[in-house]
């Protein structure tokens, strides 16, 4: 290699470095750990607002049965265990905008519509 090209690479790596700097320091950029941080407190605060829709749902509405509030905590349980289970990959593979066709295709119609 000679002079020419490794000073070329050698400015290319220096404006890279320094791009990075500016994306951190405009905060487009932060390290994995504090948004590994940050998704498992705010999955944390979702998930204690999900334990408590069927109590209170069993509050507001008399009418339903042991088997309504049944199911709505099971479709609760299927909610965590689908965002519990999403990883890197899954959102590299994801096409822009998610994969909504993939989700329909996973929803049960067998239900009774609660609504």
């Amino acid at each position: 290699m000679d002079l020419a090209t490794e000073r070329a690479l050698l400015a290319r790596a220096q404006r890279e470095r320094i791009d990075l700097a500016n994306a951190v320091t405009r905060r487009e950029l932060a390290p994995v750990i504090l948004i590994e941080q940050v998704l498992a407190r705010a999955g944390s605060k979702v998930a204690g607002i999900l334990d408590g829709i069927p109590g209170m749902i069993k509050r507001r509405v008399d009418t339903l049965s042991g088997s309504d509030l049944a199911l709505i905590a099971a479709e609760i349980a299927r909610a965590r265990n689908v965002a519990a289970a999403v990883s890197l990959d899954d959102l590299e593979d994801e096409p822009a905008g998610g994969d909504r066709a993939a989700a329909d295709e996973t929803a049960d119609d067998s239900q009774p519509d609660l609504g």
